[in-house]
């Protein structure tokens, strides 16, 4: 089986305009979304916003 790829990005903004829906719409275009035909198709986006906490505790 093929390993998914994944893709990143932080909720730093490191500029100005370079807000979140900025960030999530060059990461969706770098993904390559939008040339996929998705037409009459379910599709699974996860979005996970992590918890640095979480990952000292061990969980």
């Amino acid at each position: 089986m093929e390993k998914s790829k994944v893709y990143y990005t932080d909720f730093h903004t490191r500029k100005l305009g370079e807000g979140l829906p900025t960030k999530l719409q060059l990461l969706a275009k770098k993904a390559g979304i939008a040339n996929l035909n998705l037409d009459g198709k379910f599709v699974a986006i996860k979005m996970h916003f992590g918890e640095s906490s979480s990952f000292a505790n061990g969980w």
